[in-house]
């Protein structure tokens, strides 16, 4: 099955491809709202601790921190990984430039999403802004032109 989908993921390097390409870009940015959505209860599951600290004098921003980081970055890398396989497997432009801007707008996009939900008082408010905000694209699309569109 995966050598059935890598083979059929593998686009030919003609113009004609081109649509397909740019459907990784549509894929990638759509593929990270719902993985970040299923993040967003862990910072508030951790809000009854966090108020408990504070109250006792135990809180130590530093270690809350470098806790919260510890956590994020293990799904952060594993979609990251995950993409860089995607990019290679659609064989887009392989140099090490290129991969790198396709990574650093994916991660883009992903900080910006995980920061509107951090400006979020509770996990419903985040949910229901981050689901409005995805919205937009899914609704607008992946627009594969016709041929006689193209001049």
């Amino acid at each position: 099955m995966c050598s059935l989908t890598c083979s059929r993921l593998l686009c030919s390097r003609l113009t004609g491809a081109y649509f397909s390409r740019g459907g990784v870009f549509y894929f990638a940015l759509l593929f990270s709202a719902p993985t970040i959505m299923a993040e967003i209860p862990s910072p508030f599951d951790q809000q009854p601790i966090f108020l408990r600290h504070m109250q006792r004098a135990l809180y130590h921003p530093f270690v809350d921190q470098a806790a919260f980081s510890w956590w994020i970055s293990r799904f952060c890398s594993l979609r990251l990984v995950s993409f860089v396989i995607i990019y290679t497997l659609v064989q887009l432009q392989q140099t090490a430039g290129q991969v790198f801007v396709f990574l650093l707008f994916i991660f883009s996009v992903a900080l910006a999403y995980e920061s509107l939900a951090a400006t979020c008082m509770n996990e419903s408010v985040a949910r229901t802004l981050l689901v409005s905000s995805s919205w937009r694209p899914l609704c607008m699309g992946y627009m594969i032109l016709r041929p006689s569109m193209i001049p």
